[in-house]
């Protein structure tokens, strides 16, 4: 017998995305669905973040996109699918 643990979310189930600075460990976070203002550079000590933009830009529409997917999923009960993520885990039985 084989025992398969797996750990799914929700689109919902992800509150925030968390932003660190890697020279001075500040922390920004986002909630999903929300992204106010572009971010350039470390809020606290000024580091620029501009050589990452397309990721930062690719970031803010994840996080919009999780916003709209998991309001979706929840006023539509007729959705024939259920969009579910897979993260990794423990995963011995």
């Amino acid at each position: 017998m084989t025992i398969e643990k797996r750990t799914v979310i929700n689109p919902s189930d992800v509150l925030a995305v968390e932003l660190e600075c890697s020279g001075c460990k500040h922390r920004i976070v986002r909630p999903s669905g929300q992204w106010l203002n572009a971010i350039h550079a470390c809020p606290n000590c000024g580091v620029s973040w501009s050589y990452h933009r397309d990721v930062l830009s690719r970031l803010q529409e994840i996080i919009v996109n999780l916003g709209v997917i998991s309001h979706q999923q929840s006023t539509d009960s007729k959705s024939p699918l259920r969009i579910r993520f897979e993260i990794a885990g423990d995963n011995k039985p």
